[in-house]
C-alpha cells in the first residue's frame, strides 16, 4: 500500500464509522442531522489531510502516535461541530454573514466540547482504531 492509499482508507473508514454513528443515533431521536454529518465529514477530511501532510511522525514512539490519534479525533469533533453550527446558521432566513459565522463558530466550539465529553469513549475507540492507519503510514516509504 502506498501513502495515498493509507490516507484514503483512513479517511473513508472514519467517514463510514462517524456518519454511521450519526445515522444510527437518529433512530432514537427522529431525523438525521445532515448539517452535523456535513460538518463532521468536512472536518474529518480536512484534519486528516493536514495531519498526514504537515506532521512528520515517521520516527515517533507508539505512545506519541496514540496521543496524536486521540487529539486528532478530538479536533475533528470540535471543528465538525463548528462547521455544522455555521451551516445551520446559514439556513435561517435573516442571514447576517459575519454575525452568523462568528456566532456559529462560538456555539459550535461549545457544542464540540460537550460532544467530546459525551462521546469520549467513542473518541478513545476511534483514536485507537486510527492508530492502525498511523502505524501503517509509518511503515510505508
Amino acid at each position: 500500500m502506498d501513502k495515498r492509499s493509507v490516507i484514503l482508507f483512513c479517511i473513508f473508514s472514519n467517514l463510514l464509522v462517524g456518519n454511521g454513528i450519526i445515522f444510527c443515533w437518529s433512530w432514537y431521536g427522529g431525523s438525521v442531522n445532515w448539517d452535523l454529518m456535513i460538518g463532521m465529514s468536512l472536518s474529518c477530511i480536512l484534519c486528516y489531510l493536514l495531519v498526514f501532510r504537515y506532521i512528520n511522525f515517521k520516527k515517533w514512539s507508539f505512545l506519541k502516535i496514540l496521543i496524536l490519534s486521540l487529539l486528532t479525533c478530538v479536533a475533528i469533533q470540535l471543528v465538525g461541530c463548528s462547521f455544522a453550527s455555521v451551516v445551520t446558521g446559514f439556513r435561517k432566513d435573516d442571514v447576517n454573514f459575519l454575525y452568523t459565522i462568528f456566532m456559529g463558530l462560538g456555539v459550535g466550539f461549545v457544542l464540540g466540547i460537550i460532544g467530546n465529553m459525551l462521546m469520549f469513549p467513542i473518541t478513545i475507540i476511534m483514536g485507537a482504531a486510527n492508530l492502525f492507519w498511523f502505524r501503517k503510514y509509518q511503515m510505508v516509504d
